[in-house]
């Protein structure tokens, strides 16, 4: 995903875990999120539950990643407060046209 935001004005910043994702998202604030299903560590549903119900994080977008369609999980995610589905694999122009329906890119 990083190879997308290139040349564009968006700062990126990763997580390898669910935990760790949590800590960033403690530490300052976001204007918008991805969160990767298979996330290891803290669920990606329970951070983005927990973002929902925080004041800071009540209204930014956030896209739920999955390897591939699943209802149930998709209905779960969008169930927690995910703002929309994307999946892998997916283009730079998919990312790109998402982001610009919530924020100037």
């Amino acid at each position: 995903m990083a190879k997308i935001f290139v040349n564009s004005n968006v700062e990126l910043t990763t997580a390898e875990s669910g935990t760790s994702a949590f800590d960033s998202l403690k530490s300052e604030p976001y204007d918008l999120a991805f969160f990767d299903m298979d996330l290891p560590g803290m669920a990606p549903l329970e951070i983005i539950e927990r973002m929902r119900s925080s004041n800071v994080y009540k209204t930014i977008p956030i896209f739920a990643v999955l390897e591939a369609p699943d209802e149930r999980l998709s209905a779960l995610a969008l169930e927690a407060g995910a703002t929309n589905i994307l999946y892998k694999p997916f283009s730079s122009d998919i990312i790109l046209t998402e982001l610009k329906k919530y924020l100037p890119v």
